[in-house]
């Protein structure tokens, strides 16, 4: 396995890639710690308003961590207001993408109950992890457990 090494500023501050994430934290750059000490990094929450941008950035990475991210957000009012953008990445092409959103979806409660239709056709969707998930979203929303009736005739609309 090959080890990425970094650039150093002329000051002695390492650079960093900017979009390098992990679990949603966001590496910034760190000075150069002195030989005798391990070098620190300052790790910077993403803002809820730049997780929704990610979510049609043309970067896959950075679609899939929004999504994740989302789909852990348990504030149903903060949730929903991004609902068109979540709908809007069901299409993705990216499994993940279209799984978390759907996650997401569910976790807005009836308040997404637009996105039915749109989430009932990821029922067919190529991925299990995709369509039991949106299983369990579509759930939350509508408050009823479903049958395969109930997404026959959904796919109807």
């Amino acid at each position: 396995m090959k080890h990425k090494k970094f650039r150093l500023n002329a000051d002695g501050t390492s650079i960093l890639p900017k979009h390098f994430t992990s679990n949603f934290l966001v590496l910034q750059e760190a000075p150069r710690a002195s030989s005798s000490s391990a070098q620190k990094i300052e790790l910077v929450e993403q803002t809820f308003e730049e997780l929704v941008r990610d979510l049609k950035s043309s970067m896959p990475k950075e679609r899939i961590d929004a999504s994740v991210q989302l789909s852990r957000v348990k504030d149903k009012e903060k949730i929903a207001t991004t609902i068109p953008e979540l709908m809007e990445a069901l299409e993705d092409d990216y499994y993940r993408v279209r799984m978390y959103s759907a996650i997401a979806l569910g976790n807005c409660g009836n308040k997404a109950i637009k996105s039915v239709p749109e989430m009932c056709r990821l029922l067919y969707d190529g991925d299990n992890g995709v369509r039991e998930e949106t299983m369990e979203a579509v759930q939350k929303i509508i408050g009823d457990p479903i049958t395969e009736e109930y997404f026959r005739n959904s796919k109807r609309m």
